[in-house]
């Protein structure tokens, strides 16, 4: 036999955890009825069983946030209603949200052209400082990039302007500025600024 130490195993995840805790830390359930284990195994040779898929709490604006996570890390809305749910594998994808909470784009293997007068980009027709084709976003072998498209109107990454025909790689993160930049810590009302989530980012 090999002696092992004691543990509860979570009924949820399956995930072996302190004797003297009463939640899961990995998924949240209550251990509280749950008994600890004396930690003796007879069959060592027995492979464990697979370990379940991680968990995540994904908001309705689309952002994925972690378990145990009580607001969007995006949008700031309540994520307390929400059980985590298994991550499932698929196709790395991009978010761009607005700062302000109220748009949101999904970024797939198309590429997206933001501005005044793209099909999807309704958020940005108010914003005068935005040109009618603004910047192109696409999603190239896992990589987020986005050229500026516009002479008359500046792209900033950041709060640094983009050249015309500037190709820049985004990370997880990252601030895009459509027609503005932060000045003083104030940002122009007629500029759109948005900021960029990566799937599977941490």
């Amino acid at each position: 036999m090999m002696l092992m130490e004691k543990y509860k195993r979570c009924p949820q995840c399956g995930e072996h955890v302190s004797p003297t805790l009463f939640e899961c830390p990995r998924c949240e359930a209550d251990l509280f009825s749950v008994p600890v284990v004396d930690g003796e195994e007879s069959q060592p040779e027995t492979p464990p069983p697979p370990r379940p898929a991680p968990l995540i709490r994904r908001c309705d604006c689309g952002a994925e946030n972690p378990p145990q996570a009580r607001k969007c890390r995006v949008c700031g809305e309540d994520l307390s209603d929400i059980a985590p749910t298994a991550v499932q594998a698929r196709p790395r994808t991009a978010l761009v949200t607005s700062l302000d909470g109220q748009w949101t784009m999904e970024i797939c293997a198309q590429p997206v052209v933001l501005g005044r007068e793209q099909p999807g980009c309704e958020y940005l027709r108010a914003r005068a400082y935005v040109s009618r084709q603004q910047a192109r976003l696409v999603m190239e072998d896992g990589k987020l990039r986005i050229t500026s498209l516009s002479r008359s109107n500046p792209t900033f990454i950041n709060n640094a302007p983009l050249q015309t025909d500037e190709v820049r790689a985004l990370r997880d993160g990252d601030e895009i500025g459509l027609g503005g930049c932060e000045i003083d810590g104030a940002r122009q009302d007629m500029a759109a600024y948005l900021r960029v989530r990566l799937n599977g980012a941490g």
